[in-house]
């Protein structure tokens, strides 16, 4: 094989491995990549909301609670006994009023929910999760996105 074929050809499979790294490599890293969002009631009492972005072409998959606490009343101090979680369609802090996404409410030691969590599959768009507890409570979520 002449010299100029040899480069040439090392030079076609040098940036045939180029091109398919840069190709493979994002989608190996976004594989299996897990999201941990959190809503709460901060400790002065103040809900914080959390806004959350699906992306184009990305379904959000295998959600589930990665933490959850009811925190206790603002007023009084006592335990809270109700309390739960929505996912809503639009931005915090005013997500559209259309309807949940998702529903989660746990009173005591019995809990409901519109679906189970880790069946919600969500599309691409934008979404607000909300706590609905007491000071010091929140709810951490974790999913996927594929």
């Amino acid at each position: 094989m002449k010299k100029t074929s040899k480069l040439f050809f090392f030079g076609t499979i040098i940036i045939s491995i180029f091109i398919g790294l840069v190709w493979i490599v994002p989608k190996i890293a976004m594989a299996g990549q897990s999201t941990t969002i959190t809503a709460k009631v901060t400790s002065n009492c103040s809900p914080v909301l959390r806004t959350f972005t699906v992306p184009v072409g990305k379904t959000a998959t295998n959600f589930n609670i990665d933490g959850f606490s009811s925190g206790v009343n603002c007023g009084t101090g006592a335990a809270i006994n109700q309390s739960g979680f929505d996912i809503h369609y639009g931005a915090c802090p005013n997500p559209r009023s259309d309807g949940d996404v998702y529903w989660y409410r746990k009173n005591g030691t019995s809990s409901s929910s519109s679906s189970r969590l880790s069946e919600l599959d969500i599309s691409e768009g934008t979404y607000c999760l909300s706590f609905d507890g007491g000071k010091d409570g929140y709810v951490r979520l974790r999913y996927d996105l594929k």
